[in-house]
């Protein structure tokens, strides 16, 4: 499967914008955004269960925009444009993802299409 197909399917779930300004910091070096934590909750739960790409990219998607989302509140900014983040960035952690247990017989059938479109 492709990743550009992946994401297209994936990143409908995703609303265009989520407010990032609760954003507070946890421990030594976490961050807590509980409205992007609630969305990312809903966006997984509209996900069919059997659409294993789609769940992967969203959980995906979720840590590529937790990570814009620390950058961008640190600018001062207020709210992430999920479309806006980088495809490359989401490409890493689905990559890195499909590298757990489990994902063995997907990572065969992946295809990094970014460099190609």
């Amino acid at each position: 499967m492709k990743f550009t197909e992946i994401y297209g399917r994936a990143i409908q779930y995703w609303p265009d914008e989520v407010l990032i300004s609760d954003g507070v910091p946890t421990g030594d070096s976490g961050f807590n955004f509980p409205t992007l934590t609630k969305v990312w909750d809903n966006v997984e739960d509209s996900v069919d269960q059997d659409d294993h790409w789609s769940e992967l990219a969203v959980w995906s998607m979720f840590q590529a925009f937790h990570t814009e989302s620390r950058r961008l509140l640190a600018d001062g900014k207020k709210a992430i444009r999920t479309r806006q983040v980088s495809l490359s960035d989401v490409e890493s952690y689905l990559a890195e993802n499909l590298k757990v247990e489990g994902w063995a017989e997907h990572a065969i059938l992946y295809e990094n299409d970014l460099d190609t479109c």
